[in-house]
């Protein structure tokens, strides 16, 4: 679920992305509402593989999780 969508380079996003990155984040998963990530989407073009890989990537991480 998309948290926030911007077309074009503001000066301010790259704080955006941080303040999401490792405070909301970290924040809604320790609150137990089940594992959430951040991914930002740069090519529209792009984003269904963006979207696949980065879904790939946290089941490998769950998978390793289970192995320990």
């Amino acid at each position: 679920m998309p948290k926030g969508v911007t077309g074009e380079s503001k000066k301010d996003k790259a704080a955006k992305v941080s303040t999401a990155r490792t405070l909301w984040v970290p924040a809604v998963n320790n609150h137990g509402v089940g594992k959430w990530a951040f991914l930002e989407i740069i090519d529209p073009w792009n984003a269904k593989n963006d979207i696949r890989a980065a879904l790939q990537k946290g089941q490998d991480e769950q998978a390793g999780e289970l192995e320990k």
